[in-house]
């Protein structure tokens, strides 16, 4: 899965100094007049890859979120099909954020003030963007080759709002991340590992050394700075202040806890009373300079918990808060990057979170074959057991009321439809739970169920394939639905796209009554169907071949049934071959043989080959030396 967390500032007014600044950025920051490295452009897009995921991110709003009244986040952003963005942080009306929407690598955007987006960075690597106090740049790490040319480290740089007057703020050979602006628009302050070990530092945007802020005690790490928005000398209440955190964990198990830097005093503990053992991350002011959002597992009850929640607390009486803090937003997904929002829909909490309402709810996505812009389309798929987080049987075997991964996705050949293979609700059927061929556009918008005119109410349908001219489409149904050895045996069938008409089905012949058929496929010719048959041999069924058919479609009949697997082995062949997949001028099949190899076979079964792995064996059985998995 994809996504991280992040840490953002808040609005406060206009500071005059950073017109200033401007000018000064223009030529005295100290590493300005080095040249950028260029990263390669990302090779152009065409067409759109199909897939079923969990772990799709977008950007989530509250308005008006009550503390102690959490209620669930809506769609920040007024577009359909939801992009991958993450890492919000908000000053005033505008919030800056990451975004594969154009690039396979994150690149900083600005949602402004009447909702609309644009693109502020180009072949960057970047994270962690942060508005400046006037809303006139961003600062930002962007990930750079080493200093050897190798391996890669991770530096500050600066953007204007207009996508103008790039500049790298940081050149050495360390790593320096979670750039965080002061309120006067002069400073940034930054998490780095220059010295060993992750320390925070403040420098000057005009250049010149960075001053070390903390110093945290053996492996404890200090990172995730957020720079108070108000810095009022006249006010003791609004000293200097920068949240962060500590990383009190051990190895790879990160344990942040709060802590505040306060003028020259450090780890200044956040939290206290019964919180004080709590974990807490991402810590993120409110524009009052009083508010601080954050990020935490725990709960007041102390019950146990998987996700992370967002909180709130106000410093105004003195540190460390002993009052229980006011939850903002409880939902069951991976949610991060608090920040609050002023804008003409007054105060809002924006998060980043999987776009799912829950973490187990895979959607219908696509992506580009250059591995930019992942999407949501917005169509739930099925509902994955918890437990397949520690045991990926249970992805395919699942516990009572959760859903196998048997979902299949397929375009129309014109691209502007999709079948796909669903999990939806039934207190009719044992279980509750049906699976079903729905149609949806190709950009998951108006789904409805395909027609079927025969479907009974239990059973379960996948693997659909149109035919070659999109006006049929073949799939597997079992009838009743279930898991293999629980449901009835999965037969295919052809239907009507448009009328649901029952227009074929594959005959089963005698000896393999009771036995299951699946995955079909079309030629591109639309006259032969490739597909798997669980095969019987020496009085077992853990076998499975890949069959051919030919169809005629002015009878609505399957001829010439041929056992693809047991032509190219010679012989009974005790294999799994499943996934056929034909090639473009129909006259070859690639299919998958457990564990595991691709094979590619003439459609007649006269040649055959083992494509991976590279020098494997000859086609007649299992493969010895598996380097997959591999489907075609």
């Amino acid at each position: 899965m994809l996504g991280t967390a992040s840490v953002s500032v808040r609005m406060v007014a206009v500071i005059g100094a950073v017109g200033l600044l401007f000018g000064v950025l223009s030529g005295a920051v100290a590493v300005a007049d080095k040249p950028a490295p260029v990263h390669p452009p990302d090779p152009p897009a065409s067409g759109r890859i199909l897939f079923a995921g969990t772990g799709d991110r977008s950007l989530g709003v509250v308005t008006a979120p009550v503390p102690g009244l959490p209620v669930s986040t809506r769609p920040l952003l007024d577009e359909r099909p939801a992009h991958f963005d993450d890492q919000p942080a908000a000053r005033g009306d505008q919030v800056v954020f990451t975004s594969l929407r154009d690039e396979s690598r994150p690149q900083v955007y600005l949602r402004d003030d009447t909702g609309a987006v644009r693109r502020l960075t180009t072949g960057r690597d970047v994270g962690h963007p942060r508005l400046s106090p006037d809303l006139r740049f961003v600062v930002f790490d962007s990930a750079e080759p080493g200093p050897d040319g190798t391996g890669t480290q991770r530096d500050l740089w600066l953007v204007r709002t207009d996508g103008t007057g790039l500049r790298r703020l940081t050149d050495t050979a360390d790593n320096e991340v979670w750039p965080t602006i002061s309120p006067d628009g002069t400073q940034i302050a930054f998490a780095s590992d220059r010295d060993g070990s992750w320390e925070i530092y403040r420098q000057s945007l005009s250049g010149g050394a960075a001053l070390r802020l903390t110093d945290e005690p053996g492996a404890a790490a200090a990172e995730q700075p957020a720079w108070n928005p108000v810095d009022d000398p006249d006010d003791p209440a609004h000293p200097d202040r920068i949240a962060y955190t500590v990383d009190l964990g051990a190895g790879s198990t990160p344990r942040f806890t709060l802590r505040l830097a306060d003028g020259d005093r450090t780890d200044i503990p956040v939290l206290g009373g019964a919180q004080r053992d709590w974990q807490g991350s991402a810590p993120s002011w409110k524009p009052d300079g009083d508010g601080l959002l954050f990020l935490s597992p725990n709960m007041p009850c102390g019950c146990p918990s998987g996700v992370d929640r967002v909180y709130q607390v106000d410093i105004a009486p003195g540190l460390p808060v002993s009052a229980t803090p006011g939850l903002l937003l409880d939902e069951d997904r991976a949610v991060g990057s608090p920040t609050w929002l002023v804008d003409r829909n007054g105060e809002s909490l924006v998060v980043a979170r999987t776009t799912a309402a829950d973490p187990h709810i895979a959607t219908l996505q696509d992506i580009r074959p250059d591995g930019s812009d992942p999407r949501d389309l917005g169509v739930t798929v099925l509902h994955e057991d918890p437990a397949s987080d520690t045991d990926p049987d249970r992805l395919f075997n699942p516990g009572p009321g959760f859903d196998p991964w048997t979902e299949r996705q397929n375009y129309s050949p014109d691209g502007h439809r999709i079948a796909v293979s669903r999990f939806t609700d039934d207190p009719s059927v044992p279980g509750g739970r049906v699976q079903r061929i729905w149609l949806v556009n190709a950009d998951g918008s108006d789904p409805a169920p395909l027609p079927v005119a025969d479907r009974s109410p239990g059973d379960w349908e996948t693997d659909a394939t149109w035919s070659p001219d999109g006006r049929l489409i073949a799939f597997t149904r079992r009838s009743p639905g279930g898991l293999p050895g629980v449901g009835g045996p999965s037969r295919i069938i052809v239907v009507n796209v448009a009328t649901g008409a029952v227009v074929g089905r594959l005959p089963v012949p005698p000896e393999q009554a009771g036995l299951d058929d699946a995955q079909p496929v079309w030629s591109p010719d639309g006259t032969t169907l490739a597909f798997t048959r669980v095969a019987r041999i020496a009085g077992s069924t853990a076998n499975k071949h890949v069959w051919t058919a030919h169809w005629t479609a002015e009878s609505g009949s399957f001829q010439d049934e041929r056992d693809l697997t047991a032509a190219v082995c010679r012989s009974d062949c005790a294999v799994i071959d499943d996934s056929p997949a034909f090639s473009p001028d129909g006259g070859d099949i690639a299919f998958n043989r457990k564990d595991d190899a691709v094979l590619l076979a003439s459609r007649s079964g006269a040649t055959c080959r083992v494509l991976l792995p590279v020098g494997g064996a000859g086609c007649g059985g299992p493969i010895a030396a598996p380097a997959g998995p591999f489907q075609p």
